[in-house]
Parts: C-alpha cells; structure tokens; sequence
C-alpha cells in the first residue's frame, strides 16, 4: 500500500521529467566492486551473502543499477537528460 509522500513523489517525479524504474534489492557483489561502492563504503554495507557459488550483497544505494539501465542499449544525445527515479529501498549497516 503507497503512503501520501509514495503517490506525491511519485506526481512530482513523472512531472518533472523522471522515469521511475526498479532495481533488485540484491545484487551480485563483482557490481559493488566495478563501481567502486564496494572499496569505499564496505563499512557502511551488510556482508556479503553466498547464493550457488556467487556473492551477492544487499544495495546500500541505487546508482549502479540506474547505470546498468542506462547501459542496457545505445542512447543518442537527444535523449539527454536522461532521467531515473526510484522510490526504492537502500539497506546500509549503519546508525
């Protein structure tokens, strides 16, 4: 069930432009350490999980799933800006 703030986010977002798309909440860790998340904010995420021989950790933040979306096939600059939202959820260790 949305909340008041989902189904405003969700007008002022769609009004301005803003695609909304979705991410996994797990995601294979190899992403975490291409993006360079995984050196810099290891601290600040849960530990990794092993799922059939792979490593996949929960998403401490959206970015390099909205970078695979945008890497998912060729785009020209007429399409720029490209903008993605998320009303997602993040998982961090922290207080």
């Amino acid at each position: 069930m949305r909340t008041l703030m989902e189904d405003w986010l969700r007008k002022e977002y769609l009004g301005r432009g803003y695609q909304l798309v979705f991410t996994p909440h797990v995601m294979r860790q190899e992403l975490w350490k291409t993006s360079g998340h995984l050196d810099w904010y290891h601290e600040s995420m849960f530990p990794a999980m092993e799922v059939e021989k792979a490593s996949y950790q929960l998403k401490p933040m959206n970015c390099p799933g909205h970078i695979l979306i945008y890497k998912d096939r060729r785009r020209s600059y007429r399409e720029l800006p490209l903008r993605l939202a998320e009303l997602g959820t993040v998982y961090r260790y922290e207080r």
